[in-house]
C-alpha cells in the first residue's frame, strides 16, 4: 500500500494528500505545479517554477542556453512516457465502463454474476480515473517546466543579441 502525507500547497495553502511515490503534480485547487522533495525522512513541497533558475546578465548566454536545452531534453523523456501511460489508462477506463454496463445487463440473467461484474467494473473505473488524474497533473507540470525553459532560452537569446 502506498503511504500518503498531508502537506499544504506552497501556493494556495490548501491541504494536499500526497502519495509517497509522487515527484511532481499540479495542485487541484490552484493549478500550481508542485515538486515533492524527499530527504532525511522528511517530505517538503516547492513550486516547480522555483526549480527553473533564471540566468541573469553577466553570464555567458551560450552556456546557459546549452544547460537549459539539456534540461528540456531531460524533461521531455518522462513527458512521452506519461502520455503513453495516459493512453493506456484511458483504454483501461473504457474497458472498465463497458464491463460495468455488461454487468448491469448480466444482473437480469444471474443477479450475483451481474453484481460481481458491476463491482469489478466500478472498482476499475475508480482506479483508472484516479491514475488518469494523477498523470494529467504530471503532464501539466512537465509541459509547464518545458515552457519555462523555452521562455528562458528565448530571453537569453534576446540578451545575447542586445549585447552584441
Amino acid at each position: 500500500m502506498v503511504e500518503t502525507v498531508s502537506l499544504p500547497c506552497p501556493s494556495c495553502a490548501v491541504r494536499l494528500e500526497i502519495e509517497s511515490d509522487i515527484e511532481r503534480f499540479a495542485c487541484l485547487s490552484c493549478g500550481s505545479e508542485v515538486t515533492v522533495r524527499h530527504g532525511g525522512g522528511t517530505v517538503s513541497l516547492t513550486l516547480a517554477a522555483a526549480n527553473v533558475t533564471r540566468i541573469e546578465r553577466g553570464t555567458d548566454p551560450s552556456l546557459a542556453i546549452r544547460r537549459l536545452e539539456g534540461e528540456m531534453l531531460r524533461l521531455r523523456s518522462p513527458l512521452q512516457q506519461h502520455y503513453t501511460e495516459k493512453s493506456n489508462i484511458e483504454a483501461l477506463f473504457l474497458f472498465a465502463c463497458i464491463l460495468t454496463v455488461m454487468g448491469a445487463g448480466l444482473s437480469f440473467i444471474q443477479w450475483w454474476v451481474g453484481g460481481a461484474v458491476v463491482a469489478l467494473g466500478g472498482a476499475l473505473v475508480l482506479l483508472t480515473w484516479r491514475s488518469r488524474t494523477r498523470l494529467i497533473g504530471l503532464l501539466r507540470s512537465d509541459e509547464s517546466a518545458i515552457a519555462q525553459c523555452a521562455a528562458e532560452i528565448q530571453r537569453l537569446r534576446e540578451l545575447g543579441r542586445l549585447a552584441s
